[in-house]
């Protein structure tokens, strides 16, 4: 069987990836299924060890490797801001027909969107100084600047019609311990006491 499509869409808290999610699912014309990392954990509002919420992330996404290799198609909203669920991400998924998508947005309207919908975020700050290091993606969209249909019309365009997408395949290569990566050997993981994407 052939598997299925993949399309990460990688961002902070309040970026716009759900919205995104949902104008994807009325412009593509295949059907995906919808995986929010966080709310599959289910530890939007607890704080972590940070061998632990790396440990469910790659379990979460082993459980989206079985259902792409059962053909099924998935967008998976992510908050990739610790190197080790980068790697985790790139190692497990670079083989396949995935795009790498960075969601971004301003510090002040992601503050204000989080506000807004009652979230009181103590990690956003975390969130958006880490989440798009090292910045490799196949396509990315600022939602502020762009509406979510605007931003599934830019990625679905990309997936039509640009060259397959390479993003992770770099990130796999060069994200290996044995490189010995500046930029990742540089940033620094979060305590170990909490992990900033599953803080509320």
């Amino acid at each position: 069987m052939t598997p299925g499509k993949l399309i990460i869409l990688n961002g902070p808290l309040a970026s716009g990836k759900s919205s995104i999610a949902a104008a994807l699912h009325a412009a593509l014309p295949e059907s995906y299924l919808t995986i929010s990392i966080s709310d599959m954990l289910c530890v939007s509002t607890q704080e972590l060890a940070l061998a632990l919420a790396t440990q469910l992330v790659k379990d979460v996404h082993r459980s989206i490797l079985t259902l792409l290799q059962s053909g099924q198609n998935i967008i998976a909203e992510h908050t990739l801001c610790e190197p080790a669920w980068l790697r985790a991400c790139a190692t497990q998924f670079y083989g396949l027909c995935a795009w790498f998508v960075g969601v971004r947005c301003p510090p002040a309207l992601l503050e204000q969107r989080a506000h807004a919908s009652g979230r009181q975020p103590t990690q956003l700050q975390a969130q958006i100084e880490r989440v798009h290091t090292p910045g490799v993606y196949d396509v990315e969209v600022d939602t502020s600047k762009l509406s979510p249909a605007e931003c599934a019309a830019l990625i679905q365009q990309h997936i039509l019609h640009a060259p397959a997408p390479l993003a992770l395949s770099w990130l796999n290569a060069f994200t290996a311990p044995n490189k010995n990566r500046g930029w990742l050997c540089a940033l620094p993981s979060a305590p170990a006491s909490q992990s900033p994407a599953f803080a509320a």
